[in-house]
């Protein structure tokens, strides 16, 4: 039997129906950077501020981020996993740098422990609906625990790298060793009139490739373990009339454990409230995320649209992935386009 496959371009114009944030970024502005999760050296810290610096926008490093008292070497940080900061002083420094006149949060690196930040933040009962104009926060991995807690609260976030991690600070990690944090920043500071991001995308049910079907909604998501770990918490995932995007790491690779995930998602009516579902990489066993993606659909009879991006996630690559905006999908066969449109603010 021949396979025929859609290929869609999405285009993504940034910015957000809900707050006042725009990401019209230009030299002089400020990139608050914020350590949620595993801290890093201080040599990496210096290359990240002077990836900062290099393009013209002016790095914030808060005193008390990291504490390096217990970790010197990129081997205790990796291999301990040890949190950067106790889980009060990482909430304050994401409310500080919130609060502040930075255009941009940045988060350094993944690991384990921005749940613990959510959970304080809960605790403390911030409410970021006070701050006239959020600064965007960008990150994903561990840093998707932030991005839900920002999607409960309707402001828009952006799933890319990690700014301490990439091409170029190979000599301090391995995560996406493809992908250029140049080019993300060059993204950011594009002039107003380019508000597009084209991306190219394959569909992997029957009901992704009609002709002339059209989806309007807005895309949430990010890793999908940590998806699935937070049901049932405060910050538990919507997916009710939402594009929803999943990547994930090795850490849920092997395939009965990841196909129990599935289930258990889809036992919570997950995938009959939402509007479609976009994959990003997923590293499962020696299966291709294409493989994986297509028995899940086959097992577990998912009948929304579901649509393959490459490059997202924790693979070489990790194109920026704007959440919480509004988004209008057209799709169907042969060469067709697919285009995310927002209101400007």
């Amino acid at each position: 039997m021949r396979k025929f496959f859609v290929f869609v371009a999405v285009f993504l114009i940034i910015t957000t129906p809900n707050l006042s944030q725009s990401l019209s970024i230009k030299r002089g502005d400020k990139v608050h950077l914020i350590a949620p999760s595993r801290g890093v050296t201080k040599e990496h810290l210096s290359a990240v501020k002077k990836l900062i610096e290099d393009a013209g926008l002016i790095p914030i490093l808060p005193k008390n981020m990291i504490d390096h008292s217990c970790c010197e070497t990129p081997e205790d940080w990796t291999k301990n996993d040890h949190w950067s900061n106790s889980h009060t002083n990482r909430a304050l420094n994401f409310i500080e740098a919130f609060k502040s006149d930075a255009k941009i949060i940045w988060a350094v690196c993944g690991g384990f422990g921005a749940v613990s930040v959510v959970e304080q933040l809960e605790r403390m009962n911030f409410d970021p609906s006070t701050i006239k104009e959020p600064p965007i926060l960008i990150g994903f991995s561990d840093i998707t625990n932030l991005h839900l807690w920002a999607q409960k609260h309707e402001i828009t976030s952006i799933h890319g790298m990690n700014i301490g991690q990439g091409m170029e600070m190979a000599n301090f990690t391995g995560a996406n060793p493809q992908g250029s944090l140049k080019e993300q920043v060059h993204i950011l500071m594009r002039p107003p009139s380019n508000q597009k991001i084209a991306y190219e995308l394959i569909h992997l049910n029957p009901v992704a490739g009609k002709k002339n079907m059209k989806i309007q909604s807005s895309i949430i998501g990010g890793c999908f373990s940590i998806i699935q770990r937070t049901l049932g918490t405060a910050v538990e995932l919507n997916p009710k009339n939402k594009i929803i995007l999943f990547e994930d790491d090795s850490c849920s690779s092997h395939y009965v454990r990841e196909h129990s995930m599935w289930t258990q998602l889809s036992l919570a009516g997950f995938f009959d409230k939402a509007a479609a579902l976009l994959i990003g990489d997923m590293s499962i066993d020696n299966m291709s995320t294409e493989e994986f993606v297509r028995n899940i659909i086959r097992d577990l009879n998912i009948t929304i649209p579901v649509f393959l991006i490459s490059d997202v996630g924790h693979g070489n690559k990790n194109k920026m992935v704007p959440l919480g905006t509004d988004a209008t999908v057209t799709y169907g066969n042969g060469n067709t386009k697919a285009q995310i449109e927002i209101s400007l603010p």
